[in-house]
């Protein structure tokens, strides 16, 4: 995607977000559209989840956003791991 979440949704969106957690999102009539909202999941969560998904790796990359922007090559690594492995 080339534009921004601000672009998308509007200015100061990311700091509405931030503040209260969540944004609806309204077309030009106001009607709601959808809502965006924080997303946050600790990853002892991901620990509490994996407990009960079979046929499946869990793999934490630290300090990975959900992009993994600055992560990419260790989440290809991960992948092509869990791919090879079955």
């Amino acid at each position: 995607m080339e534009k921004g979440i601000e672009e998308r949704i509007g200015e100061g969106s990311i700091d509405r977000i931030n503040k209260e957690g969540y944004l609806d999102v309204k077309d030009k009539s106001g009607s709601s559209q959808f809502t965006v909202q924080q997303m946050r999941l600790p990853v002892e969560d991901a620990y509490e989840f994996a407990k009960h998904i079979p046929n499946h790796k869990l793999q934490v990359i630290e300090g990975a956003n959900h992009n993994y922007t600055a992560h990419r090559e260790e989440l290809a690594d991960a992948v092509v791991d869990f791919i090879t492995s079955n």
